[in-house]
């Protein structure tokens, strides 16, 4: 999450957990600390932008941003759906969180 947009982040781009309790208890957690809060559809997530970039500065200084982004970019490389028209909407959701890779 801390190579991609902040804002608007579909569930559906995080990576999968074999265990999806795993996942929930995670995004819980980042929730009850304000970490992240949950859109009104309740498969998006806003990251609070302090968080963002303090973690984001954390990694960096912690010497492991080029290692997280290499992984960042081979997940969305995966997971980024092909240019069929009806695959437009997921395009839209994750096209903002793919240009920021591209920008860091």
């Amino acid at each position: 999450m801390l190579c991609i947009e902040w804002k608007g982040i579909p569930r559906s781009i995080l990576p999968t957990v074999r265990l999806e309790a795993r996942t929930l208890n995670t995004i819980g957690t980042l929730c009850s600390y304000s970490f992240l809060s949950k859109q009104v559809d309740g498969e998006t997530y806003d990251m609070h932008r302090l968080v963002h970039l303090a973690s984001r500065i954390w990694l960096r200084d912690s010497g492991r941003i080029a290692e997280t982004q290499a992984y960042a970019t081979k997940h969305l490389a995966t997971i980024f759906p092909t240019a069929n028209y009806t695959n437009r909407e997921v395009w839209r959701a994750y096209l903002p969180h793919v240009t920021r890779m591209e920008t860091g």
